[in-house]
């Protein structure tokens, strides 16, 4: 019986073992109990400790995403106990002292699969990572963590262009023109509409950019 998958399920005992449903259960509670197997969730069993691997193997499709993926590719110094998963569903697991939570989105694209020694995860570009931390940032920590993104993501612009266009927001657009051309220097076509926006959302900006109608409280 194979039980080396990041995620086991009752379903995965019976394909594999040819078990009823009630024999199943019986043997992943035999599984548990000889240590083999540690209960995620209900119906949801693992052998592995990485909770970005567990993460990306309870429901698809799903990625992993904001300060989780940060800290994944080195753009924060912290280490979330929360990891935030951009997925169809809605569900929240607690494990070993992690919180995986599954967060609706209708925009699941922009994610790499990246096969590591115990798996594979399923966490988003660089790319998309800044614009989901744009999008939501009730998900995304201290603004300041944006803005680390900018500075040090390699960020492959037509790829992001790509993303803005497929999103269709004017406002993300805007956030986005004004980051990159203020931290990066490069140039995105300003907007058309003349609405101002705050760059934080929620937080009235001081500051205002008239080229991409925005009030912020960036430094020069």
């Amino acid at each position: 019986m194979d039980i080396s998958n990041p995620v086991v399920t009752k379903a995965d005992i019976k394909k594999t073992a040819n078990m009823s449903d009630s024999y199943a259960y019986l043997r992943l509670q035999r599984l548990v109990q000889q240590g083999k197997l540690k209960k995620i969730a209900k119906g949801f069993y693992t052998k592995q400790d990485n909770p970005l691997l567990i993460s990306s193997h309870i429901t698809h499709p799903c990625y992993i995403s904001f300060l989780a993926a940060a800290q994944f590719y080195g753009y924060t110094e912290q280490i979330p106990r929360t990891i935030i998963i951009n997925a169809t569903i809605r569900k929240t697991i607690h494990f070993e002292g992690y919180t995986l939570k599954f967060v609706k989105q209708k925009n699941i694209f922009g994610y790499d699969k990246i096969q590591t020694t115990d798996g594979e995860l399923f966490i988003a570009t660089p790319e998309k990572l800044l614009l989901d931390m744009l999008s939501s940032p009730q998900h995304a920590g201290n603004f300041s963590e944006t803005i680390r993104i900018i500075k040090q993501a390699p960020l492959h612009i037509p790829t992001l262009k790509q993303y803005l266009k497929r999103i269709n927001n004017k406002s993300l657009n805007k956030r986005v023109g004004f980051l990159l051309e203020h931290y990066k220097n490069i140039q995105l076509p300003p907007p058309k509409d003349r609405n101002y926006i705050e760059l934080e959302q929620g937080k009235q900006g001081k500051k205002t950019n008239t080229k991409w109608r925005i009030r912020h409280d960036i430094e020069n």
